[in-house]
């Protein structure tokens, strides 16, 4: 643990370097004033040692309580006078004092002070409340050294060595002359003097007084702290910093405002998409039900039409068999006017009746061929019809099995143009989300880099552009999904790729969000899928707003993950850079290399991001299942219309006869063109 200084003039440097072999010791601290700048007990405390302060004025004193709640803090003046006394304090400045001939010294520097009243200890008194050996004592009371060791008395307390300020306050005159004599008489002899306080070793510890040979060096290897005087240039450097860092965030903040009024508008632009298709989708439904009830319509006709036929059929052969009839009739009479001819010359009278007979039946003879003659006329004019109205019932149906088959080329070319919004629309949203990443300052190698605003314009008109434009598809459209969960896998893998590959590299790594991050980080880092609590942890991190950078750290430096080698060039360097970033000073680091911190502004960032990704998934796949569902329905209805289509053409050109009536055809065919051409222009 590095040693730092804390001290006004490296007093606990020159201490520590002649007690550090002694482990939880104890001090004295008579005038501890601030609890860390210039403590002489700061850098003992932070190795475990504990002590006894006494500190007069109020404000130091309420601040080594706050600061110390372990360590034993007397609020008076250490003297042999009861209390209270006359005290002359000067604030913040640590000049004040008991003496009055000091005060005036400060009051004609310039110093305002006030006078208070405090309360005394004495020495030997404090040696009794002290149960443990006290291995250094410190006396920092502004001219008032002499009455301090003058409470000593005879009390044998020994701490082993004493540091007391020996000059004038503000000034190099030695005041050692007027109470070095009470330090002799107790065994103590001078070691050391650093030009502001004299230190004494007691006898018993004489081998301890090589450590006081040199002053504080090189060969110490301490650090200074920030409260210290030397240190005055680098706070000066480090305020200017912080200057500069508070203006960057400020910039960045507005840039990020800026960015997310843009994310907002293409979230509500993509809401109001949503609407549009959600009442499109719903209106194609409706379509597709009317086309049903056409549908069923036209198997109704058809059976009307069969049934027609039966009766054609049925006439047909009610006008055979009458015909036959009167072929028999017609031979019957031939065979009864040869009879008659034959008897002819048996009589006139039987020639006349024969005559007559013979004019009779050549009349019935002739009234039988009109009546047959007519029938065939009427029959055959029937079947003429039959054949127009069939012909013209070919015609319509592959008219309208036409407009079904643009439909359906409709269908598939809005399917395809639907697709593409989809994928320019998350092009867009990942261009917008890559602007809101940019860093701070410079290029950092675990971010993807930022895009500007006029890139993002670029791509947003580019979208509008072949949004506007007519692509027909040259490809049938996609595939049904039956299932939610397949959709969503299905669009994640062909938008994403596969979460439980490894990443090649850091950059790949870290582009995944929310669980699939988790997801290849446990494959990446430690060479399997994670276990379920695993995930739920880290994906609530995640979704927390910390790093991703972090939780890569946390997993790499897992027992696991030790056997493991992830294969990325510089993975635990990224790691360990990104962590420095993260430390105390890590605004340093974040100055030279960019990297991100755990602030409450960077959370809300990644939230936001991790929540937008999370949004446009879910959105994407329900709407992409939803409406390649739709689509798919409509392009089933319309195959199976076409197919009964060509099923009774096919009939006809077969010579099969589909008899229908004119005024149900006609109906037929104006209610299916209706619906075919409703539906056609409501999805273009």
């Amino acid at each position: 643990m590095t040693f730092v200084s804390y001290a006004q003039n490296f007093e606990d440097v020159v201490l520590w370097r002649a007690l550090k072999d002694i482990e939880g010791g104890s001090y004295l601290d008579i005038g501890a004033q601030d609890p860390e700048q210039d403590s002489v007990s700061l850098a003992f405390y932070e190795r475990g040692w504990r002590g006894v302060h006494v500190e007069p004025t109020p404000a130091y004193a309420r601040q080594l309580r706050n600061s110390r709640p372990d360590e034993t803090v007397i609020e008076a003046a250490c003297s042999c006078a009861p209390g209270p006394i006359r005290f002359f304090e000067f604030p913040t400045t640590g000049l004040s004092t008991s003496s009055v001939e000091i005060a005036e010294h400060h009051s004609r520097n310039g110093f305002e002070g006030r006078s208070i009243l405090v309360p005394t200890v004495r020495l030997d008194g404090l040696y009794e409340t002290i149960k443990t050996p006290t291995h250094w004592l410190k006396i920092d009371v502004e001219g008032a050294e002499a009455d301090v060791l003058a409470s000593w008395g005879d009390h044998g307390a020994r701490p082993w060595i004493i540091a007391i300020e020996a000059t004038f306050p503000s000034t190099r005159r030695p005041t050692h002359e007027a109470w070095e004599h009470q330090l002799r008489n107790r065994g103590y002899s001078s070691v050391y003097f650093d030009g502001l306080s004299r230190y004494y070793l007691h006898e018993e510890q004489a081998e301890r007084a090589s450590a006081f040979q040199t002053p504080p060096n090189v060969f110490d290897s301490f650090l200074i702290s920030r409260s210290h005087f030397s240190a005055a240039l680098l706070n000066n450097e480090r305020s200017d910093a912080v200057s500069i860092a508070t203006t960057a965030s400020a910039e960045e903040r507005r840039g990020l405002k800026e960015s997310n009024n843009v994310l907002q508008s293409r979230v509500d632009e993509l809401e109001s998409a949503r609407a549009e298709l959600l009442g499109e989708r719903q209106a194609a439904l409706s379509r597709v039900q009317e086309l049903e009830n056409s549908c069923a319509g036209m198997a109704a006709a058809q059976q009307a039409l069969e049934a027609e036929r039966a009766d054609l059929q049925e006439l047909a052969a009610e006008a055979s068999t009458e015909k036959a009839v009167l072929l028999t009739q017609i031979d019957g009479l031939f065979e009864r006017l040869a009879a008659a001819v034959a008897e002819g010359a048996s009589a006139r009278a039987a020639s006349d009746v024969a005559l007559a007979e013979q004019d009779q039946l050549r009349a019935l003879l002739t009234s039988a061929r009109e009546e047959e003659r007519r029938a065939l006329h009427e029959h055959l004019a029937m079947e003429r019809r039959h054949c127009e109205q069939l012909d013209a019932v070919r015609g319509k149906l592959v008219d309208t099995l036409k407009e079904h088959g643009d439909a359906r080329e409709d269908v598939a070319r809005l399917a395809a143009e639907l697709e593409q919004m989809r994928a320019h629309v998350l092009t867009a949203a990942r261009l917008v989300r890559a602007g809101s990443e940019k860093p701070r300052s410079g290029w950092h190698p675990l971010r993807p880099r930022s895009r500007s605003a006029s890139h993002i314009m670029f791509a947003l008109e580019n979208w509008a552009k072949s949004i506007s434009e007519h692509h027909p598809p040259q490809k049938p459209p996609f595939p049904v999904q039956t299932s939610h969960d397949q959709a969503m896998t299905s669009y994640l893998d062909q938008e994403y790729g596969n979460p439980y590959l490894r990443a090649d590299s850091l950059a790949e790594l870290v582009s995944w969000n929310d669980i699939d991050f988790v997801r290849c980080a446990y494959v990446t880092v430690l060479g399997r899928q994670p276990d379920q609590v695993g995930e739920l942890y880290y994906t609530r991190r995640i979704r927390e707003g910390y790093s991703k950078l972090e939780t890569l750290w946390q997993l790499r430096k897992s027992a696991e993950a030790r056997s493991h080698d992830p294969g990325i060039a510089g993975f635990d360097r990224a790691l360990r850079s990104a962590r420095w970033a993260r430390s105390p000073f890590g605004w340093l680091v974040r100055m030279i290399t960019g990297g991100e911190s755990n602030s409450a502004a960077w959370k809300r960032h990644r939230i936001l991001l991790n929540e937008i990704y999370r949004s446009e998934a879910r959105q994407a796949a329900h709407g992409t299942a939803d409406l390649r569902n739709m689509v798919q329905g409509l392009s089933t209805e319309l195959q199976s219309l076409s197919e009964n289509v060509r099923e009774l053409v096919a009939r006809r050109q077969a010579g099969e006869a589909v008899p229908l009536l004119e005024d149900d055809t006609l109906s037929i065919q104006d209610q299916l063109s209706d619906v075919g051409r409703r539906i056609f222009q409501r999805l273009v």
